[in-house]
């Protein structure tokens, strides 16, 4: 239970990186490719939480 808790406090951080990276570039109003490469790096983050959860 120790390990996953320390895995799912780094994905934590992690998703938070990720979500106010992509709440940034929508302000900014960026390409879709730009948002495309954002999302597609939060979606591989939750495939991630996944993983971790099934350990």
């Amino acid at each position: 239970a120790l390990a996953f808790d320390l895995e799912y406090a780094r994905w934590l951080d992690e998703n938070q990186r990720q979500i106010n990276d992509l709440r940034a570039a929508v302000n900014a109003h960026v390409g879709d490719n730009e948002l495309r490469l954002l999302v597609d790096a939060v979606m591989a983050q939750y495939d991630d939480l996944f993983r971790i959860k099934g350990v």
